[in-house]
């Protein structure tokens, strides 16, 4: 009696579930192959179902889409997918999915249906299915898979393309923070001998539990794919969710060759879909309870049954997946913590460092610090070149001295701003007294370009006041005497470095030494010693007064002094005029070519149009995008001349130095400082970038080419530590025409040219040597044209390096600015120079509107590296790549620089406060660019599209803000790698040389 209560319990039980499954199958579903039995069943054979039963029938639902945005970096097409796609084919045998040629908004609109139900968790799907033809009808995808979103999908898809040799089956999978390569067959292999049968009715089968996926087919069982999951290392698709089917197309050319051209169908005979529910199963009740009753299951092989299981509507609601609260492993925390630790105590330290030094001097002999006073040295005096705007500025000046005095006040005295620090320590009467002068000018001179002067004024502030070279000695009447040999034109040169470099002093000239003191002369300094002693009494003082109270020049070196330049209480608001230097022309000129090149960029990135149609197969956003690319890209979005200003520039500074004073310690110390200067900028940005893509700060960029169009965008995070290691040390050894593999874990790739600078640098710094001992001018200049001619046949950037060490040594040995600074000769170069520049920019211009393609004819010259034949004899002919110098930019850089140098006007446009700023943080702006560019761009513009703004909008917000971010990031790199990367390398000198070395904030 108690073992049929207990039955009847248990029937009413199993009932209750069962209200929602086909009562012949009350106990489930057995898979006799694999032993998993399933709870709920959803089954449709299309030949035996209507069109109007099909509408009526609750387990399905139509698909209605049309997506915002589409994964992949070269899908510049988006799906959708419209009811009216969905329907049966003409024998009324299966259910025939249509997919539509793509419309002028990209779109390719298809066809699909999903279950109802979206609590499926594990189960057996099996489908009949036939993909598009063979003929013509290739670019499509019909595909079943399940999924819950990006991270849980398991997918088979039957891609077809156009010739059919390419058609093929992959399996996805998609699991938590995992990245599996789909499993790929191709037609072909699964069906060697009868490949066409792919193309008829055949099923396909997922298999999903807990612990494993399988896939598989009905044509060849060792085309199969299993992948295991683990908890800890492979957690697979574990959410509940539906099952789809769908006809679709993204257009992309990797595997799908499409999108199709014409309409396509494919097909599905039936669906038999085994599985759990999340909402009506409890497997372990619903077992046991089928084992107390002894009814028997149906088998998943049985082709007999046709019925579905019932649901309630909670089945349909989408599930909340609650993720699980991230916790940091260990190893990270303990070691962000030993960091901030490590950080925290090397402030400490440096610190307390400095406030030992400070209070060791008594504080009689600490130096004193005025205020910054607003007295300021004629910088007309100081300049060795007046050009024809300065003229008129003094002028100017002159009034209104003049209008000053007769008003009883004192002129205003302009100087270049001078940190207070590193002038002289003497105060205001000292420098009133007779016999201090020539120690003032001389502890001036000595300390002024000094970069350590601060640490060794704080610590030896007495050796400082009582060196030789004070009045009366012999070292200062001989300096004294030199000062008439001087030449305008040998004033101090700041060294720009090339275009990823700043103006600095890490090239500057070494002096004499007084005990332990590293002096270190400036000729522009010697300038001021020599004009200060050809003024009257007053002028002196006030010029002497002015170097040695004005303020630091940077407001890094502002933080890191030992003491505010004016003391509290004072005003901070003093003007002050910087002095013009000979070459801060050549600042401009580089920060105008590094912003055209991020331009460049972000036009390749979100507006491709503008620059070419080379990787915008799809067309332009605006139909007025080409009218831009025949007027303004030749010349401003010019990506090869903008490299080539950039070597030109390079070298056109570098030699200086060596070109005037012939010293192997000058040269030695600049190849030294080289690789440092330029490798520590390179690898904190590499690092940066290397977490940055592993955070996913990149994610957005897979999304891009579908808004913009454009597939140029392509960054990948490095596979392993290893290889990140081994692509940076690689970095500097690979260059053109082989391109170092980090371009492709490197926003915008920008990285290849680093070696070409690091090669082009020893290129200068031997060639230099060579140059300087060839004393007649027409071998020299022939060794020159040589060495450019054989780089140029070579394809070799070695060119623009002789061309921009011509044009250095042509400045330094041979005067040829001050030859042609006559008008008539002026005029005559200048009007030679524009007609050089036109000529050869034209040649863009030309090659956008006609047949004629200069960079292409010229390239076709060279000799190909593989076969040894000319280029334009073998299957690499056409358009150079990226990497390649082109003729059009050696000439076009070479006359836009010498145009620099001898016009007043292009001096004057360059001399502009915000492009020599941008010529300043140019390294910064060029290693940067991308990464803010391709993650905090791309995300603006997926963020913006899938709210529907125009796309116009879209970028006129994206761009604003995108150069906003840039901005903020450069400032707060460049104090602590772009500059930081300058004292290194010095420091790092010295301490090769066995010489002091002081640290540059400590």
């Amino acid at each position: 009696m108690h073992l049929q209560l207990l039955s009847l319990s248990a029937l009413a039980t199993l009932v209750s579930f069962a209200n929602a499954r086909d009562t012949i199958c009350p106990c489930g579903y057995l898979d006799p192959v694999t032993g998993h039995l399933w709870t709920d069943t959803t089954i449709i054979y299309f030949n035996e179902t209507t069109a109007e039963a099909f509408e009526s029938n609750n387990d399905w639902v139509s698909l209605d889409f049309e997506n915002k945005y589409e994964q992949g970096f070269d899908v510049v097409y988006k799906q959708g997918a419209d009811p009216v796609n969905v329907g049966y084919n003409g024998t009324g045998e299966a259910l025939a999915l249509r997919v539509e040629a793509p419309g002028r908004r990209r779109v390719v609109a298809g066809g699909g249906i999903r279950t109802a139900r979206q609590d499926i968790q594990f189960g057996s799907f099996r489908s009949y299915l036939q993909p598009a033809g063979m003929h013509g009808q290739g670019g499509a995808a019909l595909s079943m898979f399940y999924r819950y979103n990006e991270s849980h999908t398991l997918e088979v898809d039957l891609l077809t393309g156009d010739p059919t040799g390419l058609a093929q089956s992959q399996y996805r999978i998609s699991a938590p923070q995992q990245y599996l390569t789909p499993s790929v067959y191709n037609f072909t292999e699964i069906s060697t001998e009868t490949p066409d049968q792919l193309y008829e009715m055949n099923e396909w089968r997922i298999d999903w539990v807990k612990n494993y996926a399988k896939f598989s087919n009905n044509v060849n069982a060792s085309a199969q794919h299993n992948v295991t999951f683990t908890d800890r290392f492979l957690p697979g698709p574990s959410v509940p969710g539906a099952v789809y089917f769908k006809h679709w197309s993204n257009g992309a050319p990797s595997y799908m060759r499409g999108p199709p051209t014409s309409v396509t169908y494919g097909f599905v005979g039936y669906i038999r879909l085994f599985y759990n529910s999340t909402i009506s199963s409890g497997d372990d009740v619903f077992g046991a309870q089928c084992r107390i009753l002894g009814l028997p299951t149906c088998s998943t092989n049985d082709d007999t049954l046709r019925t579905s299981s019932e649901f309630d509507p909670s089945s349909t609601l989408r599930w909340v997946n609650i993720e699980p609260k991230y916790r940091a492993p260990r190893w990270a925390v303990y070691g962000g913590w030993s960091t901030f630790t490590l950080f925290v105590l090397l402030l400490i330290h440096a610190l307390v460092r400095r406030s030992v030094k400070y209070y060791s001097v008594p504080k009689e002999d600490r130096p004193i610090i005025p205020p910054a006073y607003a007295y300021k040295m004629d910088r007309f005096e100081l300049h060795g070149e007046l050009t024809h705007s300065m003229k008129s500025e003094k002028k100017k000046q002159d009034k209104a001295d003049k209008k000053a005095l007769k008003r009883g006040e004192t002129p205003i005295i302009r100087s270049r701003e001078i940190d207070p620090e590193t002038a002289s320590l003497n105060t205001q009467e000292d420098i009133e007294r007779p016999d201090s002068r020539a120690n003032s000018i001389r502890g001036f001179k000595s300390l002024a370009s000094n970069k350590n002067a601060k640490a060794i004024a704080a610590a030896m502030p007495k050796m400082y006041y009582n060196r030789p070279g004070g009045e009366g000695s012999s070292r200062a009447r001989s300096r004294l005497a030199q000062t008439d040999a001087d030449d305008d034109d040998e004033e101090h040169e700041e060294d720009y470095e090339d275009y990823e470099g700043n103006s600095d002093a890490e090239e500057e000239e070494e002096g004499e030494e007084y005990g332990s003191l590293n002096q270190r002369d400036s000729v522009e300094v010697n300038r001021r010693e020599e004009v200060a002693f050809k003024q009257p009494v007053m002028d002196r003082k006030k010029s002497m007064a002015a170097a040695a109270f004005a303020a630091p020049s940077r407001w890094w070196q502002r933080i890191f002094s030992k003491k505010p330049a004016v003391p509290m209480g004072e005003s901070k608001e003093q003007p002050i005029m910087r002095v013009s230097s000979r070459f801060d022309y050549l600042d401009g000129l580089r920060g105008l070519c590094c912003l055209l090149v991020s331009l460049v960029h972000y036009c390749l990135t979100f507006y491709h149009g503008i620059i070419s149609t080379d990787y915008s197969p799809t067309g332009d956003h605006y139909s007025w995008l080409p009218y831009l690319r025949y007027t303004i890209t030749p010349l401003f979005f010019n990506a090869n001349f903008g490299i080539g200003v950039f070597f030109v520039l390079s070298s056109r500074l570098i030699g200086v130095r060596y070109f005037k004073t012939g010293s192997f310690s000058d040269l030695a110390g600049s190849t030294f400082r080289r690789i440092p200067r330029l490798g520590f900028p390179v690898l904190c940005a590499v690092v940066l970038e290397y977490f940055l893509l592993g955070v996913g700060a990149t994610h957005w960029l897979q999304y891009l080419a579908s808004v913009t169009w454009s597939t140029w965008a392509y960054a990948v995070q490095f596979k392993n530590v290893g290889w990140f290691i081994n692509e940076t040390i690689a970095l500097f050894y690979i260059s053109p025409p082989e391109l170092p593999k980090i371009i492709y874990n490197y926003c915008t790739g920008v990285l290849w040219t680093i070696p070409v600078q690091v090669q082009g640098s020893w290129l200068i710094f031997l060639g230099v040597i060579v140059i300087r001992e060839i004393r007649t001018p027409w071998k020299r200049f022939g060794y020159y044209f040589v060495c450019m001619l054989l780089s140029w046949y070579a394809l070799n950037w070695g060119a623009y390096f002789w061309l921009g060490l011509a044009i250095s040594d042509l400045d330094t040995n041979y005067k040829y600015r001050q030859w042609f600074a006559r008008p008539a000769r002026s005029y005559l170069a200048i009007t030679v120079l524009l007609g050089i520049f036109v000529l050869f920019m034209s040649t863009q211009y030309i090659m956008q509107v006609s047949y004629f393609n200069l960079p292409t004819f010229e390239h076709a010259i060279h000799p190909d590296v593989l076969t040894g034949l000319p280029i334009g004899q073998t299957e690499r002919y056409g358009f150079p790549e990226f990497q390649y110098p082109q003729v059009h930019s050696l000439f076009a850089a070479t006359a836009l620089l010498l145009l620099c140098d001898l016009s007043s006007w292009f001096q004057a446009v360059l001399r502009l406060k915000f492009l020599r700023v941008l010529g300043f943080y140019s390294y910064s702006i060029y290693l940067l660019h991308g990464v803010v560019f391709w993650s905090y761009g791309a995300w603006m513009t997926v963020l913006l599209s899938g709210h529907g703004l125009p796309y116009w909008a879209n970028q006129l917000i994206t761009f604003t803000t995108s150069y906003v971010v840039l901005a903020l990031a450069v400032a707060a790199w460049t104090p602590f790698a772009d500059v930081f990367a300058m004292y290194l390398g010095t420091a790092l000198w010295r301490w090769a040389q066995g010489r002091a070395h002081y640290a540059t904030i400590g």
